[in-house]
């Protein structure tokens, strides 16, 4: 059985934002937009950018989790990136300085 092989031209970043229950959504969204924003107009993001994606948490399941005894999760919003790999590291400080909001793993 042989193993796998693994990409080592890309980085990947995960980030989850932990939605404030002040924020109303139109609030969220445009600083969410600001930090994608800002985070694309970097010059080692525009040479070395592959992919960035945002996805909001919805309530279609709550019903469903309550159901099997769970509570529904707080409101989230994650956020991926890759990157090539040799910008690892601006990545890691751009992530980093957004810290305050984000929980970041770098993988």
């Amino acid at each position: 059985m042989s193993t796998p092989s693994v990409r080592k031209d890309r980085f990947n970043v995960i980030g989850i934002y932990k939605v404030p229950p002040h924020l109303t959504k139109k609030e969220l969204e445009a600083k969410l937009e600001a930090f994608v924003d800002e985070f694309l107009a970097l010059p080692v993001v525009q040479q070395t950018a592959l992919k960035m994606e945002m996805s909001f948490r919805n309530d279609l399941l709550n019903d469903h989790v309550k159901v099997l005894g769970y509570t529904p999760a707080e409101p989230a919003v994650l956020i991926t990136a890759q990157t090539e790999r040799h910008a690892e590291s601006a990545i890691k400080f751009y992530f980093g300085l957004a810290g305050q909001i984000m929980m970041v793993w770098a993988i």
